[in-house]
């Protein structure tokens, strides 16, 4: 299984004696999302109202996503879709919240809130990937699925070969999946239909995971390792943090991972890394400050 994302603190952003900051962006002109289209899938079936501490799963899920949608670019085109939040039993309780269209992070906010579990909602996965599919069939370039789910399939429809067929009709199309506090083998069953789709599986057990979920699946994002090995920084690329001097490995997380060492941090002049996605290959550079 993929292991859980996990929240870091950032380290302080005053300048500390000993210190110096390091940046990683993408180079000019370049989005900081995996891809500019990106459709979610959100499940709000039944069993969305289970808590975890005292809060209830879809208020944690409608949390994390606001937060996204507060990070995501302004260029990004966003849609939405639910399932299991109408009708009790019925597995063609699935709804296109919003259509794919350009940003309006405060609307599409408003349009999440007012999703909430029906008793007894169902988890059509498999139609759900379908219709999201559709949904994106005349996008030009590239094109991402995000699926938010806390189970399985329970619809009668073969989720991975259904993720399989989806992405072997379209190859531009990748479809992330998130588990959201769910055991490992529905995990193993939900990173199946993440790979068939060619995209990545994330498990996320709390409110912090699954924000750090959604921000790998759709954000390019990073972390910062020191000598040791000890993960001292994780952020979204474009973001700076200021570091004891010294040597860092820095790993750039998703299914675009990149690694790179020995990036030195001097507290003389800025560490800068720049990422440069060349049809989907990232490479990085180190410019020299001007």
């Amino acid at each position: 299984n993929t292991p859980s994302p996990t929240n870091t603190p950032a380290p302080t952003n005053t300048p500390l004696p000993g210190s110096g900051e390091l940046t990683v962006r993408m180079v000019a002109g370049q989005p900081v999302s995996r891809n500019q289209n990106i459709e979610i899938i959100l499940d709000a079936s039944g069993s969305m109202n289970a808590t975890i501490g005292d809060q209830r799963r879809i208020d944690i899920a409608h949390q994390a996503l606001n937060t996204l949608l507060t990070e995501l670019p302004a260029t990004t085109n966003v849609a939405l879709r639910a399932y299991g939040h109408r009708r009790s039993g019925d597995c063609n309780d699935i709804e296109l919240i919003a259509p794919l269209g350009p940003l309006d992070s405060s609307a599409l906010t408003a349009r999440v809130n007012t999703i909430f579990p029906a008793n007894l909602g169902q988890t059509p996965i498999g139609t759900s990937l379908q219709q999201g599919a559709e949904d994106l069939k005349n996008v030009s370039g590239d094109v991402r699925l995000v699926l938010v789910s806390d189970g399985e399939e329970n619809c009668n429809v073969d989720p991975v070969q259904t993720a399989g067929q989806l992405r072997a009709q379209n190859p531009r199309l990748a479809i992330d999946v998130i588990g959201f506090t769910v055991d490992s083998a529905t995990s193993d069953r939900l990173n199946a239909v993440a790979q068939a789709g060619g995209g990545s599986y994330f498990d996320a057990g709390n409110a912090q995971q699954l924000s750090a979920a959604l921000r790998e699946a759709i954000l390019r994002s990073y972390r910062v390792l020191d000598a040791n090995g000890t993960e001292v920084y994780r952020g979204i690329v474009g973001t700076s943090t200021t570091l004891p001097v010294g040597a860092y490995s820095i790993e750039v997380l998703g299914a675009e991972s990149l690694q790179l060492q020995n990036i030195a941090v001097d507290g003389l002049k800025p560490a800068v890394v720049e990422l440069n996605d060349q049809n989907g290959v990232l490479n990085a550079a180190t410019p020299v400050p001007q």
